[in-house]
């Protein structure tokens, strides 16, 4: 079983890195698979963690989920943090 959180926001800061906030917890990860629809747009955000602590974070539904990609992240209290440019914004799935 997976955790599944909903994201409520995507947003990029000055510096270009792309902030998510979501709802609930997630666990700390140092990298994560961005889960990527066929346009290269970001549906979801896996976490990673085994049983019934794998989390992810989604923007849009799993059968958007076309191909997935790692990528480092930052786990805050209600955020993830991705490096600049790690996805196109806007973002289809939080319009």
């Amino acid at each position: 079983m997976i955790q599944e959180r909903k994201a409520t926001s995507i947003r990029a800061l000055a510096g270009g890195e792309i902030v998510i906030v979501f709802e609930g917890d997630a666990p700390s990860a140092a990298r994560a698979s961005l889960l990527l629809d066929s346009a290269g747009h970001l549906v979801g955000v896996d976490l990673g963690g085994e049983g019934f602590g794998r989390t992810v974070v989604m923007l849009g539904p799993h059968e958007a989920v076309d191909s997935q990609r790692d990528s480092s992240v930052v786990v805050r209290p209600g955020e993830l943090r991705l490096p600049a440019a790690a996805v196109p914004l806007p973002n289809p799935y939080l319009a």
